[in-house]
């Protein structure tokens, strides 16, 4: 009796886990298909490692010896503000996607691609379309490890200016509320702006890549910028320096002396992704 009684429960148990099985699969089916993940939401806030105040640079004596003290000290904030970027880059492409496929977007992807478009001085329309979309995938990208150090050692002079020690401001950011920041002691009469005063060098990072990217003076660096992903999905610092014209009064000069930075400290190592590191002996 017992025999015949717990064969029909056992065939039941073999049918739903068949059909669990069967729905499973088309779930998994339909995820490769669309290419898109329900649960993907935009990283909103960038996690920095705290490095610190800025060390006392010119405490060093031997050239060399300070200068990859100055790289092994901000390295890891850029590298860490470029990851970030790029988790939100891989979530607009998500979101540009499910657009293109007809897709409506979630109450939250709203929200959060409003507070992306406000850091990155993008309009949004209402409905949110592929033009803005596009635009921000145009903004929210990485700024090379060579370029950024690159302007950070010519700015703060190698993070031994008064700027750099005192406000932490590695890349040489000026704010124009009275009181926002430090005067400059040779400010020529009648101007006004004041050298900005951050928090941390974190804080001073973050506000450096945001000017880069949605500042309108820095358009051309953008499309340099894009143009390197498009061909060869490698973004280098030396392609993008002739788009920063406009972010120091001495113009060509300035580039000059960013291109030789980048070349003599052989920075362009630190833009390479791994399968490509080969070809760092190759210096632009």
């Amino acid at each position: 009796m017992t025999e015949v009684s717990e064969r029909p429960v056992a065939e039941r148990n073999r049918l739903l886990l068949l059909i669990g099985a069967g729905i499973l699969a088309v779930a998994v089916l339909v995820m490769f298909r669309t290419g898109f993940d329900d649960t993907v939401d935009a990283p909103m806030a960038a996690d920095l490692p705290d490095v610190g105040p800025v060390p006392d640079f010119a405490s060093i004596q031997d050239v060399n010896v300070m200068k990859e003290a100055f790289f092994d000290y901000l390295l890891p904030v850029i590298e860490a503000q470029n990851e970030w970027i790029e988790d939100n880059r891989a979530y607009l492409k998500d979101l540009r996607g499910r657009l293109e496929a007809g897709i409506a977007l979630r109450a939250r992807d709203l929200t959060h691609l409003e507070a992306l478009a406000g850091r990155y001085r993008v309009t949004l329309s209402a409905p949110v379309g592929l033009a803005e979309l596009d635009e921000l995938l145009l903004r929210v990208d990485i700024v090379p490890p060579s370029l950024a150090l690159a302007q950070a050692a010519a700015e703060s002079g190698w993070g031994r200016s008064r700027f750099a020690r005192e406000g932490n401001n590695l890349f040489g950011e000026w704010c124009f509320t009275e009181g926002c920041g430090m005067v400059p002691q040779r400010r020529l009469p009648g101007a006004s702006h004041e050298v900005t005063l951050f928090d941390s060098v974190g804080h001073a990072v973050d506000s450096y890549f945001r000017n880069l990217n949605s500042h309108p003076a820095y358009e051309d660096m953008r499309e340099l910028r894009a143009a390197s992903r498009e061909e060869n999905g490698v973004i280098l610092g030396t392609e993008l320096v002739d788009g920063l014209e406009m972010y120091s009064e001495r113009r060509g000069a300035y580039l000059e002396e960013l291109r030789h930075m980048i070349r003599i400290n052989q920075l362009t190592r630190l833009d390479l992704p791994e399968e490509h590191l080969d070809a760092a002996s190759v210096n632009p």
